[in-house]
């Protein structure tokens, strides 16, 4: 990479911002919660998501939501960043499934995990888990006249137990004690060889964890069988003066 600061952000892009999906008016459900509830009982294979009037269906079964008042329309995604962030964030799920990572949806971020690559801390008892924490946002580019769509990507580990459970740093220094807590450390480069703190722990993890990561799942197929790339090249932060 070139000289100069980088942050931990990618740019995402589309093959077309023109889709052709389902609507119908919010004021038909109040409850959103009652709808998707329908819907997940009847196994239809669509997602749904409210902005400002409207209520947007997309997905495998449009057509099965007919029935619940909804109908054709063609939209830009460009118009509706709001829904277009949402499409990128329910694809990103839907193929870090694919190729095999648990995915934990926490509100507006995804935690993904390879449960396979996982570290032993102690014995048949305890387990360092490496992960990423996935958000996917917008913002209005001035250079290009348009909306751009972003992912902020961090690092992030669960430890478990043998059953499962995850734990806390204070219950695993009350468990376990001081050197576990200072293994975990080491496994996250936060210490180096000579037990010094290691300073460049931010552009460690961004050239040697996060940047492959994006590099893996830098180009799929989202929902609605639209083309989504993130570039693997983290956006460059230059300094005015």
């Amino acid at each position: 990479m070139e000289l100069g600061l980088y942050s931990n952000i990618f740019e995402c892009s589309l093959n077309s911002f023109n889709l052709s999906i389902v609507s119908c008016n919010r004021k038909l459900y109040p409850e959103l919660a009652d709808l998707r509830k329908k819907i997940f009982e009847k196994g239809i294979k669509v997602e749904i998501y409210a902005c400002e009037n409207k209520i947007y269906g997309y997905g495998e079964d449009l057509s099965k939501l007919y029935v619940y008042d909804f109908h054709d329309i063609n939209i830009d995604l460009l118009e509706i960043p709001q829904l277009t962030r949402r499409i990128i964030f329910n694809s990103l799920i839907k193929y870090l499934r694919k190729i095999g990572m648990d995915v934990i949806i926490k509100k507006s971020e995804i935690r993904a995990y390879d449960k396979s690559k996982k570290h032993t801390l102690v014995e048949k008892s305890l387990y360092l888990i490496k992960g990423f924490i996935i958000k996917v946002t917008y913002f209005y580019d001035y250079d290009l006249q348009r909306v751009s769509f972003v992912i902020i990507v961090d690092t992030h580990v669960i430890i478990s137990d043998n059953n499962g459970k995850h734990l806390n740093f204070h219950e695993i220094k009350t468990n376990f004690g001081n050197s576990v807590i200072y293994r975990i450390k080491k496994i996250q480069n936060e210490y180096l060889p000579n037990n010094k703190i290691n300073l460049e722990i931010s552009k460690l993890k961004l050239n040697d964890e996060i940047i492959p990561f994006v590099k893996e799942i830098s180009s799929f197929e989202g929902i609605m069988g639209i083309k989504i790339s993130i570039s693997n090249k983290p956006i460059h932060i230059t300094l005015g003066g």
